[in-house]
């Protein structure tokens, strides 16, 4: 059984995740009019001002020291032979790993230093390859070094010009931040951002990111994503976590399967005639109301003063209409089962309109839908004229 210290399993996972990862790193440190493409040429493709190929190499471990040997760099110098005369400006090699220092491929590291010596050793290296394959096909041997392979016949089928131009346009980056550095080196970018918000910012502008990378890669947009579109994104957020700001995390969301149903909310509906529908979106607003809600508390963005307030403000907007239901109800004037719906129905159509926001700010009609049944839950408020009667808590089945 694998442990879970071996990051074999989970690596080429990650590894692919960080691909999404770097691309908004990559065009956050981007020319304004740059935009990426995610697994275009390659697993990075930025075009722009400055176009680049961008191929990554991530480790949860400690990879061995980098050099020529490296069958990941060799796969990237094929594909980038098949893009040299496209008008790629530079190719990056990113990884984890630490050059070897004993290595010519350090040379690769710095723009300024001479390249000849970078040429001469891959030739050498795929010459190497290519004669051991030779011995191996002469003597009926399993040929070695397929992952290799490709890489240095290409390189070797270059003209002399040829390999120089594509080693020129090389750079090696080295010791590349981990996955789990994410929201520091995004932070990082984001300094003319107040610094009371640029933790929050940097996780909300992520979690937007990683929907914008999988939409593009199961084809749910286009698969360029532009500065200007992140850029936007950055303004917007920096609006919602303004002073008199909430961000809204929730709105959009779709809760898993059952996630958001209370026992006394699903009675509670039932009680008036609501049906399978009402139920539905009850259970979907409450799970929004009840996350955001959280998250707010936990990123100190409100706090439970404020949030009480709140709810005592939908409590004396109910308890009005409620104490009007129970009245006509006595008297005849209504009848109790659609009276209530009505009321739960107002709850949903009206109330949002009527009643003041948590903040000036804050527009989203879910807040108020999913406090009210929450409240509703915990037998606060209730929809039937004789709720607490028919719903006695100490016989419900209340969720905790």
């Amino acid at each position: 059984m694998a442990t879970t210290s071996n990051h074999s399993a989970r690596d080429p996972a990650v590894g692919f995740y960080y691909q999404g990862l770097y691309a908004l790193v990559v065009l956050l440190d981007a020319d304004d009019l740059a935009s990426a493409i995610i697994e275009g040429d390659d697993d990075i493709q930025l075009d722009g001002p400055e176009p680049k190929l961008i191929q990554l190499k991530h480790s949860l471990g400690n990879p061995p020291a980098f050099n020529e040997h490296n069958d990941g760099f060799w796969k990237a110098i094929h594909n980038w032979i098949a893009h040299l005369h496209e008008g790629h400006s530079h190719f990056l090699f990113i990884t984890t790993a630490e050059v070897d220092s004993a290595s010519p491929l350090t040379g690769l590291t710095s723009g300024g230093s001479q390249r000849q010596s970078v040429v001469d050793s891959l030739v050498n290296e795929a010459q190497h390859v290519r004669d051991h394959r030779q011995q191996q096909e002469d003597t009926g041997k399993t040929l070695s070094y397929k992952k290799r392979w490709l890489g240095c016949k290409a390189f070797l089928d270059l003209s002399a010009k040829d390999r120089r131009h594509l080693v020129e346009r090389i750079q090696l980056m080295p010791r590349s931040f981990v996955a789990t550095r994410i929201v520091d080196e995004v932070e990082r970018r984001l300094l003319i951002v107040p610094l009371r918000i640029r933790r929050q910012l940097a996780e909300r502008l992520i979690e937007w990111w990683d929907w914008q990378a999988a939409s593009a890669l199961i084809g749910l947009r286009e698969r360029t994503v532009s500065k200007q579109e992140v850029l936007e994104k950055i303004s917007d957020l920096i609006q919602s976590l303004g002073e008199d700001a909430l961000p809204d995390d929730y709105g959009h969301r779709t809760p898993p399967k059952g996630e958001g149903l209370g026992n006394n909310l699903t009675r509670q509906i039932r009680l008036v005639g609501g049906g399978e529908r009402r139920i539905d979106r009850a259970a979907r607003d409450r799970w929004r109301a009840r996350n955001q809600r959280g998250r707010w508390l936990d990123e100190r963005l409100s706090n439970i003063s404020e949030l009480k307030r709140f709810d005592d403000s939908l409590a004396e907007a109910w308890k009005d209409r409620h104490d009007e239901l129970q009245e006509d109800c006595d008297a005849g004037r209504k009848e109790p089962e659609s009276g209530g719906r009505g009321l739960l129905d107002w709850s949903y159509h009206t109330a949002p309109g009527q009643l003041p926001p948590i903040r000036s700010s804050w527009r989203e009609a879910y807040l108020v839908h999913g406090s009210y049944q929450q409240m509703a839950e915990e037998l606060e408020v209730g929809w039937h004229p004789e709720y607490r009667a028919l719903l006695d808590p100490e016989h419900s089945e209340k969720e905790p």
